[in-house]
């Protein structure tokens, strides 16, 4: 098999792996504990400055009396999170999105761990992007130091061929995008003005359908976005030195080659130019799980301090470029109350400033 091309023999060695244990290449975790310094670090990564996570005696008021964590902040601990999934040497792989479902907060300090990380689909698809494509979907389930279950995501990617990935005509009237001193105030006034509930109640009456969320901004993105992200989450293969000179000698198809010939690891596309266009995309690009923590920031700030987001899906349809700008927003698409207890369903989307859509998903709170 070519190292950067699916065959029929790439798609049945990867459907064997259905239902076994996903490996990883980065076995360290990042995060082993929800620290004040790493819930800290997780959230100025994402633009999230909810008090509930970062101010102690605001905290200590709220209805956990004490600190909590982003739901997306769960990404850190592990790798595995996102379903890379392990084998096709130098086959590209896209995280195209998830549906996450919480079951109780991360509080400061708790011990989070994978239970089970497994391959659950295989699906062969033909893409715009790179023609021949490899769906790939996981289940992961985490729990805390007493084995109960946190969260449950579902994750999914796809796997292509680097040269097919690479020839890509998806992108190929791509020009950068440039802002006016007027747009980027407005931009920055929004971001600046960004809304949270905080301890105000929401309740199922003062909600009608079509009411809006947002919008949000996050962007226009910058490399130095990239880096204070990966600060927060730890990065998925990022290695350096000597480590990394060990990794790549035992990874050699796990690689991208510079112009002057020096190997660095594929997570590099998220901010060199040079190696994005390698894969086919035209700019340094954002991560996934980054985008659907921004998603869960929207529902977080609308929803308050007392309500519980209780499952989100988020789609990925095209890269937010560096650069980009994208609006966050929702609408409430239905209100439902049984035996006491009221829930909201919610219809989310993200575009960007060329009004292109970026992601769409869908998200319940139990209020």
């Amino acid at each position: 098999m070519s190292a950067a091309t699916l065959t029929d023999d790439a798609l049945r060695d990867l459907r064997n792996r259905i239902g076994t244990p996903i490996t990883t290449a980065h076995p360290q975790p990042y995060v082993t504990r929800a620290s004040t310094d790493a819930i800290r670090h997780w959230c100025y990564g994402i633009g999230d400055y909810n008090p509930l996570y970062l101010d102690e005696d605001y905290a200590l008021a709220g209805p956990y009396q004490g600190l909590t964590a982003p739901p997306s902040f769960l990404y850190a601990f592990d790798k595995r999170v996102t379903g890379g999934v392990m084998g096709l040497p130098g086959i590209t792989g896209m995280f195209a999105g998830v549906r996450w479902e919480w079951h109780r907060p991360v509080r400061e300090d708790d011990a989070i761990r994978i239970e089970s990380a497994v391959l659950k689909d295989v699906i062969e698809r033909e893409g715009k992007f790179a023609g021949r494509q490899f769906q790939v979907i996981s289940e992961i389930k985490l729990v805390d130091a007493d084995g109960n279950l946190v969260a449950t995501s579902n994750p999914y990617g796809f796997r292509m061929g680097r040269k097919e990935a690479g020839g890509s005509a998806k992108y190929q009237s791509h020009q950068p995008y440039h802002y006016s001193p007027q747009e980027l105030d407005q931009i920055w006034n929004i971001v600046e003005a960004e809304w949270r509930r905080g301890s105000a109640p929401l309740t199922a009456d003062s909600l009608r359908v079509g009411d809006e969320l947002g919008p949000i901004i996050r962007g226009p993105l910058t490399t130095s976005d990239i880096i204070v992200f990966l600060m927060g989450w730890g990065g998925q293969y990022l290695r350096s030195h000597g480590d990394w000179i060990a990794w790549a000698r035992r990874h050699p198809d796990g690689i991208l080659r510079n112009s002057i010939g020096v190997p660095d690891c594929i997570e590099a596309v998220h901010w060199d130019q040079e190696l994005a266009h390698k894969v086919g995309v035209p700019a340094a690009y954002d991560y996934g799980p980054q985008r659907v923590a921004w998603a869960t920031t929207l529902v977080t700030n609308w929803m308050g301090d007392a309500a519980r987001l209780a499952w989100l899906e988020l789609s990925l349809r095209r890269h937010v470029l560096i650069g980009d700008a994208i609006w966050i927003s929702g609408t409430v698409r239905q209100i439902t109350t049984d035996g006491g207890e009221s829930t909201v369903d919610l219809d989310l989307s993200m575009r960007n400033q060329r009004d292109e859509m970026v992601a769409v998903g869908s998200a319940h709170v139990v209020l």
